[in-house]
């Protein structure tokens, strides 16, 4: 196994996550008027830490490139074993950018809706899937089901 490779992915796949966790506070920014972003965050418990209405928010931001090819949104609940992804998060909110055929979508989800989502079984598809040391279960979503659980479109 090339780790080298994988080592530089990572940091590519993080840069280019970056990217979009500062789009989706430029959204933020322009759909709430008392929104104050207070930063990134540079662990696993959330990607943007923010006031909305004096509110402290916590919002983690995913993005799925693939659903313009496969009408999926992919969400992970499982790693090495263990409960990872929506099962974990401290999030308050959660960003879905959705790549379709038309753009990019930004939809926010309450994560307490999210986790009802995989509750309700609302997944048409639930893969084991293993990439480099990584044994991930993946729950696979219809994009229109997913929507049904949105709080709003950025």
């Amino acid at each position: 196994m090339d780790t080298r490779s994988d080592h530089n992915n990572f940091y590519d796949n993080l840069e280019y996550a970056q990217v979009g966790e500062e789009q989706v506070a430029e959204l933020l920014e322009r759909r709430f008027k008392d929104f104050k972003l207070k930063g990134f965050n540079e662990d696993n418990e959330c990607d943007i830490v923010a006031d909305i209405d004096g509110r402290e928010v916590t919002i983690e931001v995913k993005e799925d490139v693939r659903t313009k090819d496969t009408g999926n949104v992919v969400i992970e609940c499982e790693s090495r074993g263990k409960p990872s992804g929506i099962m974990t998060t401290k999030a308050n909110f959660w960003v879905f950018r959705i790549h379709t055929v038309d753009g990019i979508r930004n939809i926010l989800f309450k994560t307490v809706d999210l986790k009802q989502a995989v509750r309700d079984r609302r997944f048409h598809n639930k893969r084991q899937m293993s990439h480099t040391d990584s044994n991930n279960v993946l729950y696979f979503f219809r994009l229109s089901d997913l929507e049904e659980y949105a709080t709003m479109e950025l």
